[in-house]
């Protein structure tokens, strides 16, 4: 019975992000990951975030191979104490943090990564109108609807955007 409830939170966790539109909890690889803040430009000291942080993988990797002040802002609990148990063992300097990035303001990034499905873009998209000049941000398979990327990975669907 243990186990069956375990399969079923486990599936809900995946399924439940896809009613309200949002990006599934598909971790991105590491490879991914960090040619994603390769094409960023993600600089030592730089302040970065990643918006529904998931397991905290692209946090640890900014602030352990990039040298970055890595913050993670993730909605689900659970997925959220993953990345705060990781980031502690992993990258202590990083933080994670709990809640919407909707509701949380991240002015001071120099780069922000993302994984969102099409309506949560567009929704950050009249969110990132208020980042400082310069801020980049690189998205990975979906595009901002109203922006043009100012580079782009086709084969990896990668999207660099910086902030005019």
């Amino acid at each position: 019975m243990f186990v069956l409830i375990v399969i079923v939170i486990i599936l809900s966790l995946m399924v439940w992000p896809r009613i309200f539109n949002y990006a599934e909890y598909w971790p991105t690889s590491l490879k991914k990951a960090r040619k994603m803040l390769k094409l960023a430009c993600l600089k030592p000291k730089e302040k970065f975030y990643d918006l529904g942080c998931g397991d905290g993988r692209f946090v640890i990797l900014a602030e352990k191979e990039f040298h970055a002040k890595a913050a993670g802002i993730e909605l689900d609990f659970i997925r959220f104490l993953m990345a705060k148990i990781l980031a502690f063992i992993f990258a202590r300097k990083s933080r994670i943090i709990f809640g919407s990035y909707l509701n949380y303001n991240f002015n001071d990034a120099d780069v922000i990564a993302v994984f969102l499905k099409p309506i949560p873009m567009k929704e950050l998209e009249k969110k990132i109108s208020n980042l400082k000049k310069g801020t980049r941000i690189v998205s990975h398979l979906w595009k901002f609807p109203h922006l043009k990327p100012i580079t782009e990975d086709k084969r990896e669907k990668i999207f660099l955007y910086k902030i005019k």
